[in-house]
């Protein structure tokens, strides 16, 4: 459906004067036609935004779909599922902003800014809502049946991470090592008065009841300028002597906000090492860091994403032996590069991503943007991908057509001819 961009007709004010009325008529026709044009010839070539009246950001429509080599760029769309419809019982959740997504045990776990409870699905075609009724009443932690296929992993300690508290969590890997979660809250004003990750380490159980429990919590020690853009994807990577990393994604290209972060191309990665430090270790209070322990996520080096991915934001990263995914949602696009290891181990002095292709996400009948919110991204097998989307954002700043794909998963076949070594 095409978006609307312009009222419908004008009317003649006077049945008096036929041919003024006509002539009018012309010239107003003449005036939307050329506003038309004017608003679509700006589309820019990553994400097929156009500037609507009083500079509104609408999605328009793109020029990619009639290039000869489409089928060899788009990624082809297997399943779109709503997690609403994927989550037996949703207890107090109203939204689900899907933010991250990570396979580990056979299973696929979703993290969310919006809430503490991790969807964990083991099967994205059953709709396990619809056959249960809603209990209003449940308690917390006793909420979800361990039957179930598809479940909310709900944090033991209500009283750290409480419901009416967003998570601000915008990526989750796992630290092989410690067999823990990461989960990475974006960007939050700590004691120093600066804008640092706080990265929290969590263990899932499932027996007796699906819940989670905080292990570690430590700042990172890179520091960003605002709350708007941090690190928005993380991924861990076991390195040499037993050490082990984590590859901090930052949202803002230069690791920036404003108009700096949208300078398309220079994404970055910041390799981190945990550094243990002294004192208690940190703790929440009402969904807030308390700060009692030294130890934060040390910067050890700033790595540099190939210009290959000429993004406006970078959303995710995902890993398959050596071959690295990287995500954008303004962009609507994915980058697979290759990681430069040492026998499958990282080494941070030499660590860098080299080569580069780039695939879009599936467009509308129509060739506009339709995974306009995808945020996390892993890979599934050597051909497919599962991503995970955030809500579409309100107050007239994206158009109606984002609605739809809104708060799901989403599974994409790679284009035939895009071949990964991994």
């Amino acid at each position: 459906m095409d978006e609307p961009l312009l009222s419908s007709g004008v009317q003649s004010r006077s049945k008096s004067y036929t041919m003024l009325g006509f002539f009018g008529g012309v010239v107003v026709t003449l005036s939307v036609v050329a506003a038309f044009v004017a608003m679509h010839s700006g589309a820019a070539s990553s994400g097929g935004i156009t500037m609507g009246p009083m500079g509104t950001a609408l999605i328009g429509e793109e020029t990619w779909c009639e290039k000869t080599d489409f089928r060899n760029v788009a990624l082809k769309t297997v399943l779109d599922a709503t997690i609403f419809g994927l989550v037996r019982n949703i207890n107090q959740e109203t939204k689900f902003e899907g933010s991250g997504v990570l396979k580990e045990d056979n299973a696929f776990y979703v993290i969310c800014d919006s809430s503490w409870s991790i969807p964990a699905f083991h099967d994205l075609s059953s709709s396990g809502s619809f056959d249960t009724i809603y209990d209003a009443h449940a308690k917390d932690g006793e909420r979800w049946s361990q039957s179930n296929t598809n479940f909310l992993i709900a944090p033991a300690d209500t009283d750290a991470f409480p419901h009416n508290v967003d998570s601000n969590w915008e990526s989750i890997t796992y630290h092989t090592q410690l067999q823990h979660h990461i989960v990475t809250q974006e960007s939050l004003v700590l004691k120093d008065g600066k804008y640092h990750a706080v990265i929290m380490n969590v263990a899932l159980h499932h027996h007796p009841k699906h819940e989670w429990t905080l292990e570690l919590a430590c700042p990172s020690e890179f520091a960003f300028k605002d709350d708007s853009k941090g690190f928005e994807g993380m991924l861990g990577v076991e390195g040499i002597d037993g050490r082990f990393f984590l590859l901090g994604l930052c949202e803002g290209n230069w690791c920036d906000t404003g108009k700096k972060g949208k300078e398309p191309g220079n994404g970055r990665l910041v390799i981190m090492e945990l550094e243990h430090g002294e004192g208690p270790p940190n703790t929440f209070k009402d969904g807030y860091l308390v700060e009692t322990s030294t130890c934060k996520w040390k910067t050890l080096r700033m790595v540099e994403i190939p210009k290959t991915a000429d993004f406006v934001d970078y959303s995710d990263i995902a890993r398959r032996g050596n071959t690295v995914a990287i995500s954008s949602q303004e962009s609507s696009a994915l980058f697979f590069g290759d990681m430069k290891l040492e026998d499958g181990l990282l080494n941070p002095d030499t660590f860098e991503i080299t080569g580069g292709q780039v695939t879009r996400f599936a467009p509308t009948p129509n060739c506009q943007v339709q995974y306009c919110n995808l945020e996390g991204i892993e890979f599934m097998s050597d051909r497919l991908l599962i991503g995970a989307s955030d809500s579409m954002k309100g107050n007239g700043r994206q158009p109606f057509m984002c609605l739809e794909k809104d708060q799901s998963m989403h599974v994409f076949a790679l284009p035939n001819k895009v071949k990964l070594e991994f």
